[in-house]
C-alpha cells in the first residue's frame, strides 16, 4: 500500500525508504523501553522521524558540542561543518580546560563563530548552528540571560556574530548529534588540537 501511493518521480525514492526509516526508528525506541527502562516519549520519536533540514545551496551547517567529566572537570569540545551534500568541510575536536557541560556547549558554539568567520565560505555563505543544549542557545539568542561567569565569553560571541553577515541558531536532539558530541568526548584532554579543513566545493 506505501509504495502504491504515487508521488513525484524526484521524490519517489525517499518515498519508498521513508517507511523502513520510520519503522526503525519506532523499533529503537520501544527497544529503549522495553530493555533500558526509558519513556516513551512521542515529541523524540517525532523528532527524529522528521527528515532533517539540510543547509541551502548557499549556506553550510555546524553541529556543535561539548563535553565534561564532571562539574567542574575536565572538558572538550568539538564541531563538525557540513555543506548542503553533507560533505564536511571542516572537523575540530578540543580540550578546552576545567569546566562544566553548560561551558562546553557555550565555548563549542563559540569555536564554531571564530572558524567560520576567517573561512572562505563566510563572504558567500550564510550560516546556521545546531546544538543540543537549549541554555546555550537561549544565551546565543539572547546574551541579556547569559550567567555572569560566562560573560567574557558573551562579549566575544556577541563580537564575532557581527563578523557574519546572516547566521541563526537551532535545538537539534542529542541522537542528531552524536558526531559532534564523538568529537567532543574526544577533546576532553586532548594534548593536540585537532582540526581539519576540506574544500569540495
Amino acid at each position: 500500500m506505501w509504495n502504491n501511493i504515487k508521488m513525484a518521480s524526484n521524490c519517489e525514492r525517499v518515498w519508498k525508504t521513508a517507511m523502513f526509516a520510520i519503522t526503525w526508528i519506532v523499533w529503537i525506541g520501544r527497544n529503549k523501553v522495553v530493555f533500558h527502562n526509558k519513556v516513551w516519549d512521542k515529541e523524540v520519536i517525532w523528532e527524529l522521524i522528521k527528515l532533517r533540514e539540510k543547509p541551502s545551496a548557499d549556506a553550510v551547517k555546524f553541529n556543535v558540542d561539548g563535553a565534561a567529566n564532571g562539574s567542574p572537570s575536565e572538558a572538550g569540545i568539538g564541531s563538525l561543518l557540513r555543506n548542503e551534500k553533507g560533505e564536511v568541510l571542516i572537523k575540530f575536536s578540543k580540550a578546552i580546560g576545567r569546566g562544566d557541560s553548560n561551558l562546553a556547549k557555550y565555548l563549542g558554539i563559540r569555536e564554531a563563530f571564530i572558524l567560520f568567520s576567517n573561512s572562505i565560505w563566510a563572504h558567500n555563505h550564510s550560516l546556521a548552528i545546531e546544538s543540543d543544549s537549549r541554555n546555550a542557545i537561549r544565551w546565543i539568542n539572547d546574551p541579556s540571560k547569559t550567567p555572569w561567569r560566562l560573560r567574557k565569553w558573551m562579549l566575544h560571541i556577541e563580537v564575532l556574530k557581527k563578523k557574519v553577515t546572516d547566521w541563526k541558531i537551532r535545538h537539534t536532539l542529542r541522537e542528531g548529534n552524536r558526531e559532534a558530541n564523538l568529537l567532543a568526548k574526544e577533546g576532553v584532554g586532548r594534548e593536540v588540537d585537532l582540526i581539519e579543513f576540506h574544500n569540495p566545493m
